[in-house]
């Protein structure tokens, strides 16, 4: 980190009588204050003498005989250490003449921006100047890629039904959002970021993320916990976001300019703040123990954690919680007076403790100065930069407190460059502060801020905790030479004329901050990986998640992939197609991206000769890496769903399967692979299941399909074996949605022939299914739910449903008791059998059979139609029939005479079976079963055809509780107005066509006789 400090020279002047009262809230000084003794510019601001025990995170301490850049304790690490970052040797780097300003850019600048815009080669970082820069092979991403490889993929789903089914549907939601958002916007980068907050949370609730005890990772060693682990990182480094509500606080000038423009809500937080959120979050190796602190009796500060649980707050960015534990101390129970007084003391009393008490006040105004509180964690901004010059304003003031009234010793004579300017020995310092501020106190307060400053490597944990704080709290300054040396000490090296200079130059965390940071981790983990002589610091290299973390931080985002696929293809196609979407995801070298490609009018093939044109092979192998095919993870994903039946009540297996294939790149490979899918489906399961399908189908433009798959479901139906009525209005339903012309009539016609047989409405009214009433009522509410979904297909069951309902209505006219009149019932009855009768006869006009008419009404049933006419004929009182429909039937009987005998014999049987039912014969056992052939092209023997299916009906006549049940159940009675079959019983005869047309012909001759002779 670089600081901007201005040392003066020793002789420079200072300003007259500054106390140690200063405010903190006030502009820092333009007049040099004179020398300002500090661990910034001495060796050492520890006391003369041993210093005090040390507590886990402070207990780092000084020595002022030892050089700076020696050994330092590891707080918390008894008897261990590791050395600090010693300075270069050779003189600080050279700046640019701070005078050579200007409007223009300059070259450095102008240079910065172009190779910011040109693509970085794989595995290399950019330095400060936007120039590539190479970096050293750990060997990480070789070792992920061995596990991943020796794991292989997951072969099962085993995250819990409502991650599965909320990560489809949010992965779904961001692919429509962003096909939706066709122009590059910065709404792209908000949906993708809310999308990304939605998975960290989901996946989140459903994982065990206590950490491993003392160590690097989940406890837990559940697959979908380890893939949440590292995912969540990977997706806050490319889409930082939070997935708590933000407190947004927008400044006066942005309110004004915004006020008027709707904008979408967004999750997306700076980088810095995203990596605390996942640090606190997921890698917390010691419990927190604020409550217990701060809880504390007889005061937090009694507690001998008190400042470990401090400086663990603020290197975490837990600004309030410091705040609250230095307000409620209570110094005059603090532990750390046994050290400064005596080992029987109490606490802080007296002028001590009204010290102490000033000199933390002081402290907590400048941390409630933090932008922080505000919100603000743009760290590398100019905010923070003021905040960080208040901070070492703070630290001269408490120096100047802690001095006051006390002579200030010669200068230093050192010869340390980074010490020229006046010094004063910390050690003499802190000797001469005992009297005004507790040593104890005024170490641990100077190291506060020394934390606040960047000084906290020593303060780390681990190396995770190491390489994410040296991020987080990077001013945006280049920092190679800052790894290399205490970020402290660098301070020094810097003047005003250098500081100056580096604002003027263009940075790249100004430019493209998610890079900068990124490269900023990457940095700071090899520094820490390898520089650091502590058993902590180090990698386990066999356990996959350390090493899985470290290629995030390296950013080996193919490695990453890798291992998350190992542990949960759930999470890993979910962070590849984020990737994709965002811009992220690895491809191999001189294979083009096919997302870009396909939707630019490419086909798969023209990819795959792209892909293996002269030098691409090569290409990619020199890269060492094949890159990611986003479309291979999607359909492997699938193929783990399609394998369970069901995930949740409303969601099953093939669903989200097919969502997933929706989102292929290659179209045509996605409705290859949809088709197969929904082939596969047992459409037996139900109508549910079948609905869903053909709504997929629809959805996904496979129309085709998806009428194959009703007509599979309504034959499964119609071919029900089961005891009872099967479903017909269903199986009309699905013919027609199948556009099955010729089933939908062959269905139509068995029932109308059923009907003719039992001469009733066959189904019975008990029995109809619900889909068949609806159908038949007034509304015929499925017909017009159909018609919302398939306009045609809605046409067509209308049309063909016309002539079974038109002969439903007059079997219930017929069957009618007391609602209407004798006359007036079998008038209505009239009406709708001569309807019938002529749509029967359409397609024998002049006797002769005419195929390419489409009836409405079977031929074979037009002789048992006429004996149904036999007893409207020959009322004494009054004529039912009109005119016109008497000869119209007339003109029936001639055509049906002169038709050919195929079409008689159909008939005929059709009226010997309705006679036999009638009479009683038959065997009522069986079940019903619909006949393979069209009725209009039977062959053989018709008579076998008609009495078998009067035989196998008779299960429709039971009642509705009996029916599937295996029991004979009781007979449902018909109650019929009139049966034409009694008088032809009569006769006592064989029944045939001849007899049945000369009564009718004869019947119709009187009447007609009777209406020209005046009768009524």
């Amino acid at each position: 980190m670089a600081f901007n400090f201005n040392f003066g020279a020793s002789n420079s002047p200072s300003t007259p009588n500054r106390k140690g009262k200063a405010s903190f809230s006030q502009a820092p000084s333009t007049t040099p204050a004179g020398p300002a003794p500090s661990h910034l510019t001495n060796f050492s601001t520890t006391p003369a003498g041993p210093p005090p025990a040390s507590s886990r995170l402070f207990g780092s301490s000084y020595n002022a005989a030892a050089n700076t850049f020696g050994h330092r304790a590891t707080p918390g690490r008894k008897g261990k250490g590791k050395p600090a970052f010693a300075v270069p040797e050779s003189s600080p780097p050279q700046y640019e003449d701070e005078d050579a300003e200007g409007s223009m850019m300059s070259p450095d600048q102008s240079g910065f921006l172009q190779s910011m815009l040109e693509p970085s080669p794989r595995g290399s970082k950019r330095d400060r100047n936007g120039q590539v820069r190479e970096q050293a092979d750990s060997g990480m991403a070789d070792i992920a890629r061995a596990f991943a490889r020796d794991a292989g993929a997951a072969q099962r789903i085993a995250e819990v039904d409502e991650v599965v089914v909320n990560t489809e549907h949010t992965l779904a939601g961001l692919d429509g959002a962003m096909r939706g958002q066709r122009n590059a916007s910065p709404d792209h980068t908000i949906t993708i970021s809310n999308a990304a907050a939605d998975l960290t949370r989901l996946w989140s609730q459903h994982s065990e993320n206590k950490t491993f005890s003392g160590g690097v990772g989940p406890e837990s060693d559940d697959a979908a916990t380890k893939a949440t682990y590292l995912s969540t990182l990977l997706l806050q480094l490319h889409h930082p976001h939070t997935t708590r509500p933000i407190s947004t606080r927008p400044n006066q000038r942005t309110a004004l300019t915004r006020s008027s423009l709707p904008q979408q809500p967004s999750s997306s937080i700076p980088l810095p703040r995203a990596l605390l959120d996942w640090l606190n979050n997921y890698h917390n190796p010691i419990p927190d123990d604020f409550n217990e602190i701060h809880s504390h009796r007889p005061s937090p500060s009694a507690h001998p954690s008190f400042w470990d649980l401090v400086g663990a707050d603020l290197l975490r960015g837990r600004f309030m919680r410091v705040i609250r534990l230095l307000k409620d101390a209570g110094w005059q129970h603090a532990a750390t007076a046994r050290m400064d007084i005596h080992d029987n003391a109490k606490g802080y009393e007296g002028r001590q403790l009204d010290n102490t008490e000033e000199v933390v006040a002081r402290c907590i105004r400048v941390l409630e100065t933090c932008p922080a509180l505000a919100d603000d964690w743009n760290i590398a901004g100019s905010s923070w930069s003021l905040f960080r010059q208040r901070v070492r304003h703070a630290i001269r003031d408490l120096q100047d407190y802690a001095t006051s009234g006390n002579e200030v010793p010669k200068q230093s004579q050192s010869t340390n460059m980074f010490s020229a300017s006046t010094t004063t020995s910390m050690a003499a310092s802190t000797a001469r502060a005992e009297n005004r501020v507790p040593q104890s106190i005024y170490e641990q307060l100077r190291m506060m801020y020394g934390l606040l400053l960047g000084d906290l490597l020593d303060f780390a944990q681990d190396w995770v905790e190491a390489s994410i704080l040296l991020t987080v709290w990077w001013d945006g300054e280049e920092s190679t030479t800052a790894l290399g040396a205490s970020i402290a000490d660098l301070a020094v090296s810097k003047s005003a004329a250098c500081r100056k200079s580096a604002r003027e130059k263009l940075r790249e965390v100004d430019v493209a901050p998610l890079a900068a940071y990124r490269g900023r981790l990457d940095e700071v983990w090899r520094m820490v990986s390898t520089t650091v002589d502590d058993p902590n610091f180090k990698l386990d290299t066999l356990d996959a998640v350390q090493v899985g973390l470290a290629c995030v931080f390296e950013g080996e985002v193919e490695a990453v992939f890798g291992i998350l696929r190992s542990w949960s293809q759930t999470v890993s196609t979910a962070v590849v197609e984020v990737a994709a979407l965002g811009g992220w995801l690895p491809v191999a070298e001189g294979r083009p991206s096919s997302r870009g490609l396909l939707g630019r009018g490419f086909s798969s093939e023209d990819l795959m000769v792209l892909s293996h044109g002269p030098g691409a092979n090569q290409q990619a192998h020199s890269a060492g890496t094949e890159g990611i095919d986003c479309d291979e993870h999607l359909t492997s994903y699938a193929d783990l769903l399609v394998q369970r039946d069901r995930f949740t009540d409303e969601k099953e297996g093939w669903e989200l399967a097919i969502s997933v294939l929706g989102r292929l790149d290659d179209s045509e490979v996605a409705q290859e692979r949809i088709r197969a899918v929904l082939e596969a489906i047992d459409v037996h399961e139900g109508e549910e299941r079948v609905e869903k399908v053909l709504n997929v189908c629809t959805a996904q433009g496979l129309e085709g399909l998806g009428r194959g798959i009703a007509e599979r479901y309504a034959d499964s139906l119609a071919a029900s074996a089961q005891e009872g009525p099967p479903a017909y209005g269903i199986a009309l339903i699905y013919y027609a949605r199948a556009h099955a012309t010729a089933k939908l009539m062959d269905t139509l016609s068995l029932l109308i022939s059923l009907s003719l047989l039992h001469s009733a409405a066959m189904p019975p009214q008990q029995s109809l299914d619900a889909q068949l009433a609806s159908l038949l009522s007034n509304d015929r509410a499925a017909l017009v739910t159909l018609a919302r979904v398939d306009t045609e297909a809605a046409e067509l069951l209308g049309k063909g449903l016309s002539g079974y309902a038109m002969l439903r209505r007059f079997y219930d006219v017929r069957d009618q008791d007391g609602k209407l009149g004798p006359l007036m019932r079998k008038r209505e009855a009239e009406k709708a059998l001569t309807a019938v009768v002529q749509s029967a006869a359409d397609c024998i006009r002049g006797g002769l059979y005419d195929p390419e008419i489409e009836s409405v009404v079977p031929v074979e049933g037009l002789l048992v139609l006429l004996g149904e006419v036999l007893p409207l004929l020959g009322e004494k009182k009054h004529r039912v029939l009109e005119m016109k429909h008497m000869l119209a039937l007339m003109g029936v009987c001639e055509d049906f005479k002169q038709v050919s005998g195929r079409i008689k014999d159909s008939s005929e049987g059709l009226l010997k079976a309705s006679m036999s039912a009638y009479r009683g014969s038959g065997d009522r056992s069986g079940s019903l079963k619909k006949s393979k052939s069209s009725l209009s092209s039977a062959s053989g023997s018709e008579e076998g055809s008609w009495e078998h299916l009067a035989e196998s009906s008779w299960s429709m006549l039971r009642s509705a509780e009996s029916a599937g049940s295996g029991k004979r159940g009781k007979q449902i009675e018909v109650k019929r107005g009139w049966d034409w079959r009694k008088g032809l019983d009569a006769l006592g005869a064989e029944i045939g066509s001849g007899e049945v047309l000369m009564l009718l012909r004869t019947a119709l001759a009187r009447e007609v006789a009777r209406s020209w002779g005046g009768g009524r």
